[in-house]
């Protein structure tokens, strides 16, 4: 009973230590570095119907690429199929306007974004801006417009 007692606490000492020594072997990797990861910035904006009343401004698809400034084919698909959703890789994230026609991104790396605002029932489809996101940074996007 002693022996088995004993090889309890000793098997309970010896986890208890490797769970000790991972953490600190974690927790020295990330101060080691010296380096911390950038903070994320957002992208708010806003777009609107310049030829409607304000109110149907809600619900328009905004669609965000990881772009170097180029136009990307998945906004065009996600168009044609009146979708929010694409299978694009530099698809970043999607959403529809607020009433008065604001959207925000939030949590974005650094970098080059392309922001598109789509509806089938515009005559244009789909208007874009391209925008620069700094760290802890909110940018404000160029106001899209769409003729409805």
């Amino acid at each position: 009973m002693k022996a088995i007692k004993k090889s309890s606490l000793l098997l309970s000492v010896l986890c208890s230590l490797f769970i000790l020594f991972i953490a600190v072997s974690c927790a020295g990797e990330s101060s080691d570095s010296g380096n911390e990861s950038p903070a994320d910035g957002k992208i708010s904006g806003t777009v609107i119907f310049s030829n409607v009343d304000s109110s149907s401004n809600v619900g328009i698809i905004v669609t965000l690429d990881k772009t170097d400034g180029l136009r990307s084919d998945s906004v065009v698909n996600a168009v044609e199929s009146r979708s929010i959703e694409s299978n694009s890789r530099t698809i970043v994230g999607t959403t529809v306007t607020k009433s008065d026609g604001s959207y925000i991104f939030e949590n974005l790396e650094p970098g080059t974004y392309t922001v598109y605002a789509s509806c089938s029932y515009s005559s244009e489809k789909a208007v874009c801006t391209n925008v620069v996101v700094r760290s802890a940074q909110t940018t404000v996007a160029d106001l899209l417009n769409l003729t409805a």
